[in-house]
């Protein structure tokens, strides 16, 4: 499966947190040796549910040009269909953190990158800075729609009501059990979208929102994954005020882990941004952890990166 031809025209043509919070009981299991950080590697034995965690792609569907062949996120699709291919093929989940347009004016425009995000598909999608600020909360309601993406953010209310206006979290039956994806969008009290006629749509903090959509959502789940773009500093304020969560993915800035580091006792992945790294989260049975890693989007990848095809089958 292959992005459109519109996709990749465009581009050639330019010029240019997910956290997871899971049951007490829940093991971690990341211990041993790790392939090479571009190497894709075996899953671990009884994986069940895989979940696949792209960052901030900041409109890049083909690699950035500074970068080489790397990244993006034009191979996905590919991936996604590669990966149900293979003998005895765990489940797939797809979560986005947030942050997928751009701010430069020279990127793909957001519908080129919705299509492309469309084509995976998708399991729950982030809500960050940059879709509010470049397209605003109403808008991307439309396009959400428009290429059925889901949209998740637990602190975008309607003013006049109360109510979300997004999913406040998107819940998946696994073979390793329920899994509810929360997000939570930065905060900007100076930013509203709509009218009062339409219903005024805005941003509340986010650590209220997600301690309470967190408890919904751990009603009806096995394991509550939370998703958005915060930086370390972020998580050290946020991550005691939530309920308890046991592994935070974020992607905020260029900088990425190939393995969890520990922060306040929890394990926390960067996923970098540009779609360079990819996140791979194996679970077992019943929700247990079988292997946490950043895995880097280049040379060794099962998917080239620039065409979208599998490297087994052509270069």
């Amino acid at each position: 499966m292959q992005a459109s031809d519109a996709i990749l025209s465009h581009m050639r043509g330019a010029t240019r947190f997910l956290f997871i919070s899971l049951m007490p009981s829940v093991a971690l299991a990341t211990g041993g040796p790790l392939p090479a950080a571009d190497e894709w590697g075996e899953l671990p034995e009884g994986t069940r549910t895989v979940l696949l965690v792209t960052g901030a792609d900041r409109g890049y569907i083909l690699p950035r040009g500074c970068y080489g062949a790397w990244g993006g996120a034009n191979y996905r699709p590919a991936l996604e269909a590669w990966l149900a291919g293979q003998p005895h093929a765990p489940q797939r989940v797809w979560i986005a953190t947030g942050d997928v347009v751009s701010r430069d004016p020279e990127a793909a425009a957001a519908e080129f990158v919705f299509e492309n995000l469309s084509l995976v598909p998708y399991d729950a999608i982030g809500i960050g800075a940059a879709e509010l600020e470049m397209l605003g909360a109403e808008r991307l309601a439309v396009q959400a729609a428009a290429y059925g993406l889901p949209f998740v953010s637990a602190n975008l209310r309607v003013f006049e009501t109360g109510t979300a206006a997004f999913a406040e979290f998107e819940r998946i039956e696994t073979p390793s059990g329920s899994i509810a994806i929360v997000s939570a969008s930065p905060h900007r009290p100076a930013l509203m979208w709509g009218d009062a006629s339409s219903g005024t749509l805005l941003t509340t903090e986010p650590d209220e929102a997600l301690r309470n959509a967190v408890e919904r959502a751990r009603q009806s789940a096995d394991l509550v994954v939370l998703a958005g773009n915060f930086s370390i500093v972020e998580l050290r304020r946020l991550l005691p005020s939530i309920a308890p969560v046991d592994l935070a993915l974020t992607s905020s800035g260029p900088s990425y882990d190939e393995r969890p580091r520990a922060m306040a006792g929890v394990p926390v992945l960067r996923l970098g941004d540009a779609g360079r790294v990819l996140g791979r989260v194996a679970l077992g049975a019943e929700g247990r952890i079988l292997e946490v890693r950043g895995i880097q989007v280049r040379d060794r990848f099962p998917i080239d990166p620039i065409n979208g095809i599998p490297l087994e089958l052509g270069d």
